[in-house]
């Protein structure tokens, strides 16, 4: 009886819930940065990107600071993945400046829906560079899945090809941080490794603004606006993401992202009013049952090992 060990979950179902919460919590990320954009019309994406990254600094480093076991996780994150966490920096760096400065141009239901296609490069990656297997069941979710955001991704006169563009770009550049992570550095502490590169970001971001001379005081609702939105993403959305990497493959756990544009959509109906067209309600559906199936399917196979 001593030796013998009850598992709740095992580590598939572990890795799931931890990418619904984080995909939770960056669908409220992207609901608090359309509050910002709508009602603070003066503040520019850098200095949202600035000033929240700052605050969520801020907030966080008492907890990193309290004791010596918790200042051990980031000196061992940066002994043991010190080059990783440079790269991915750097690259989320350049590819948060273009994700704000496209939701300052559209809504958010819209950046979400395109920004979808960050599965599609994850995907790619896991299975040619990381010889990632998958089941053909599972290919099916995920084609019906992506039948979804393809679906929902050709609303009409909402966004220009430019934003598609710098879109694109910038989700790619998401899922070559998530290739990184898995290859490299899949055994990081989550927080720790989220803190790190948020402090990273914001000296990269800050001193390229600041050089612009675009850095300038907003207001404190603004501010707590912001980070809001930043600690909401890019530490606790983040920390569940990265923590996620132990226990699922790349060319999968990027598919429970998917999920976020359905809950934006009616997050952006129940709290601003926008509307939700039957073609967003067919793609959304789509996305639900896709990957309910994949979901169901990858649970099957498990079993059956």
């Amino acid at each position: 009886m001593k030796n013998c060990k009850i598992h709740l979950i095992n580590d598939s179902q572990k890795g799931s819930l931890l990418m619904l919460s984080s995909t939770i919590c960056g669908a409220a990320m992207y609901l608090v940065s359309d509050f910002l954009f709508h009602h603070f019309e003066s503040v520019t994406p850098q200095n949202a990107v600035f000033w929240g990254s700052l605050g969520a600094i801020v907030l966080c480093t008492p907890y990193f600071f309290r004791s010596t076991k918790s200042r051990k996780k980031l000196q061992v994150c940066v002994q043991k993945h010190g080059n990783v966490l440079l790269s991915v920096s750097l690259i989320t760096s350049f590819a948060a400046f273009l994700w704000w400065y496209t939701l300052e141009q559209t809504n958010s239901g819209i950046i979400a829906l395109i920004g979808k296609s960050e599965t599609i490069f994850a995907f790619i990656l896991g299975v040619f560079f990381l010889k990632e297997k998958i089941s053909l069941s599972e290919m099916l979710g995920i084609l019906v899945a992506l039948t979804g955001f393809v679906f929902l991704s050709t609303l009409k006169g909402e966004m220009s090809l430019f934003l598609v563009s710098l879109m694109l770009i910038c989700r790619f550049l998401y899922a070559l941080q998530s290739f990184l992570i898995k290859k490299f550095a899949s055994d990081i502490d989550g927080f720790a490794f989220g803190f790190l590169r948020l402090i990273l970001m914001l000296i990269f971001l800050g001193s390229f603004f600041g050089f612009q001379g675009k850095i300038e005081m907003i207001p404190i609702l603004a501010i707590v606006t912001a980070t809001s939105a930043l600690m909401l993403n890019a530490i606790v959305a983040k920390m569940l993401y990265f923590e996620a990497h132990k226990y699922l493959k790349i060319s999968k756990l990027n598919m429970f992202l998917i999920l976020q544009p359905v809950f934006i959509l009616f997050g952006a109906f129940i709290f601003f009013g926008d509307h939700i067209s039957s073609q967003k309600m067919v793609g959304a559906a789509l996305i639900l049952g896709g990957l309910a199936y994949f979901s169901w399917e990858q649970g099957r196979l498990k079993t059956q090992k």
